[in-house]
């Protein structure tokens, strides 16, 4: 009888325990982004991985390589009528090559620009700014600005005492610009292999809505593009301000004390 006093006793308790810990995540009922329970207002969204660039210490040779194949097909291209008739006379890697200029035509392997018309033809940030930056170093500066020019080759990188947690990086987004739906983010300073392994990263974002927390990033501790879905963003009788304040971090192998993050870029709709 004792024994199932205790039984009883512990079933009980286990169930209370899972209905506890079943509460600490529900879901918006319009993202399905699971929700802290002491903190409804904030989602925690996991991102979509995009294009992995290449920082290797061989990426800007590979670039010219790449760049002469493309001119001698174009050379080819050019010596006939159309390009409808030139293919037929190329092969399957000419080919390739012709019809991926996009990514021959980059000035530097680093440069992570938009090709063509984007949503930033209407939209984007009209200001930029930080908690703090780490001082500048010879010619190199960290500035704010250098997490939005579509470059890995510049980073902000924040200069506080510490580690970096609380720090933040924002952006203004002027009355009834385009909505923002996406946040695309190159976490690390990724201008090389080198300085992407000895600088921290970031592990969480807290993301503030006009100083409001709003959702919890969660970023994987890679070099490819990462891609979070937010919802639909806009100030619609005021300018709107997306704060990114470092909860957590993955720790540099050497600058364990700097937190870079190479890129913050948007998406959305409104545009065309």
């Amino acid at each position: 009888m004792k024994n199932s006093i205790i039984l009883i006793g512990t079933l009980a308790s286990l169930i209370y325990i899972g209905h506890l810990s079943g509460r600490d995540k529900t879901y918006d009922k319009k993202s399905k982004d699971p929700i802290n329970a002491k903190n409804p207002g904030v989602r925690t969204i996991e991102p979509v991985i995009g294009e992995t660039p290449d920082i290797s210490t061989n990426a800007a040779n590979k670039l010219e390589r790449l760049k002469y194949l493309y001119l001698k097909v174009d050379s080819v291209v050019s010596s006939y009528p159309d390009y409808q008739i030139a293919k037929k006379h190329l092969s399957k890697r000419q080919i390739q090559i012709y019809e991926n200029e996009e990514e021959y035509s980059k000035e530097d392997h680093l440069d992570v620009s938009i090709w063509g018309c984007s949503w930033y033809c209407a939209g984007g940030p009209s200001a930029i700014s930080s908690s703090s930056m780490l001082a500048p170093s010879n010619y190199l500066n960290y500035k704010p600005k250098n997490a939005h020019d579509f470059s890995l080759r510049t980073a902000w990188i924040e200069g506080s005492q510490g580690t970096g947690i609380g720090e933040y990086i924002s952006y203004k987004f002027a009355k009834m610009s385009p909505p923002v739906t996406t946040v695309e983010i190159f976490n690390g300073y990724m201008k090389s292999e080198k300085t992407w392994k000895e600088n921290s990263r970031v592990k969480q974002l807290t993301m503030f809505v006009n100083n409001k927390p709003y959702a919890q990033l969660n970023l994987k501790d890679i070099t490819s593009r990462q891609i979070f879905t937010v919802g639909k963003l806009q100030g619609i009788t005021n300018d709107m301000v997306l704060k990114f304040q470092i909860a957590t971090i993955y720790k540099g192998s050497k600058y364990y004390n700097d937190v870079a993050i190479s890129e913050i870029e948007f998406s959305g709709t409104g545009v065309h």
